[in-house]
């Protein structure tokens, strides 16, 4: 619960109102939605998620979730298929 206080402090600052409004008394039932929602997640995902998201509107738990997902390991590569050479007649 630590860390998503931290993010709603970050998203407090980001989106003013539009964050803390509806939040109003459900705070602490948010922070666990949010909290259980965000579990499996990695510390370098939700950063990830929170430095990409640039929206004027804060986002929804589901939203945020697969902005923190959108990050690629770096270590894996997408296949990608090479042009194919055209035959040289010989």
């Amino acid at each position: 619960l630590k860390w998503v206080g931290a993010l709603f402090a970050k998203f407090t600052v980001r989106y003013g109102s539009k964050w803390i409004g509806p939040l109003e008394g459900i705070e602490d039932i948010a922070l666990a939605e949010w909290a259980e929602g965000l579990s499996g997640l990695t510390g370098e995902q939700i950063k990830y998620g929170l430095d990409s998201w640039n929206s004027d509107w804060p986002p929804s738990l589901p939203e945020f979730r697969g902005a923190c997902k959108q990050r690629v390991d770096p270590l894996h590569r997408a296949y990608i298929p090479l042009p194919m050479r055209p035959k040289l007649n010989n």
